[in-house]
């Protein structure tokens, strides 16, 4: 074998331990690029899903609901009540036709008036069905951490539409919290159903 041969040989040797050791970091470089993909990915759906929910909710009433006073009644009678004074607010764009705003729970996949919580009823002749002050008074076994706070309108497109609101009691007891906060849980579009159309 001439010197030429051999280092053609070893050259080739050379290459193939190169290519063998650049075919496996490559591989490894891959496996860590598709780890670190993944949480892009999740983040980016994530990101995706809060430009939808600020794009839909662009041309939308923006409704902020917050606790004015809590008032609570002598707690060692039996028929203990307590009442919620809260403000409706529209922060955002403004509304063609206000509904009604309820206080519901949900009981077996369908939305009840709870019987010991309860929005107090308004004069409509008076004040606005929506925004304004309400109250929300309290009696015994109320659990008032299962209810949500319903706002029904139509928007100005014409569609009918729900904004849904958790309430999150604070501090106190079940009857008598020392603080309330309210969080827009998801909006409801309403679409009319087959039936109503003849």
């Amino acid at each position: 074998m001439t010197t030429y041969e051999l280092l053609s040989l070893i050259g080739v040797v050379i290459a193939i331990v190169i290519s063998i050791i650049n075919s496996v970091m490559n591989r490894k470089m891959n496996k860590k690029m598709v780890k670190m993909q993944r949480p892009t990915a999740a983040l980016a759906d994530k990101e995706l899903a809060r430009i939808e929910e600020t794009e839909s909710l662009a041309d939308q009433p923006r409704f902020v609901i917050t606790t004015r006073k809590i008032v609570g009644f002598d707690p060692k009678e039996k028929g203990y009540t307590s009442k919620i004074y809260i403000l409706i607010e529209n922060l955002g764009d403004s509304y063609s036709e206000a509904k009604f705003v309820l206080m519901l729970r949900r009981v077996a996949k369908t939305w009840r008036q709870p019987p010991n919580a309860y929005l107090d009823p308004i004069d409509i002749r008076e004040h606005d069905r929506i925004l304004g002050e309400r109250i929300i008074t309290l009696r015994p076994n109320s659990m008032l951490r299962e209810c949500f706070i319903h706002i029904h309108y139509m928007d100005r497109f014409g569609t009918d539409q729900f904004q849904e609101f958790e309430i999150l009691p604070e501090g106190g007891t079940e009857r008598a919290p020392s603080d309330v906060k309210f969080r827009l849980k998801t909006i409801y579009r309403l679409s009319p159903s087959e039936y109503w159309n003849g």
